[in-house]
């Protein structure tokens, strides 16, 4: 709100400052203020404009296929409680989101042993693209 101090006009009519208010306009002190509340309206469209876009929260209920598996995420918090664990591995927190049907990036383990290693990501790997890794 501006801190201008307005006076009545002869005709005893409310100050000019709180006409222009009372009418919807928006009134600043400084040109930078103005700039900055363009700026805030900007921004606001925009991100009305993107939420338009995101699909509403009904058209991507889950359905029972890609329900969370629980029992799976029960199972491993269970075993890693069991074995004295205060956090849960790599692999362990990654089947968690996956059970809860979040994208992960796919984990491998291997053995210690570096040719060991290799054989068992040859596995993994599209077929010729082993002959360039060894």
């Amino acid at each position: 709100m501006s801190t201008t101090t307005t006076t009545q006009d002869e005709v005893g009519n409310a100050p000019a400052e709180g006409r222009i208010t009372d009418e919807g306009i928006a009134g600043f002190e400084t040109p930078e203020e103005a700039v900055r509340a363009l700026a805030m309206v900007q921004a606001y469209q925009r991100n009305q404009t993107e939420l338009m876009e995101a699909p509403h929260a009904d058209a991507t209920a889950q359905t029972t296929a890609q329900a969370p598996d629980r029992a799976a995420v029960r199972k491993i918090v269970d075993e890693a409680l069991a074995a004295g664990q205060e956090m849960l591995t790599e692999p362990q927190a990654k089947a968690v989101l996956d059970a809860y049907r979040i994208p992960v990036v796919k984990t491998v383990t291997v053995a210690a042993d570096a040719e060991l290693a290799a054989e068992s990501l040859l596995g993994e790997l599209p077929p010729g693209l082993g002959d360039l890794v060894l």
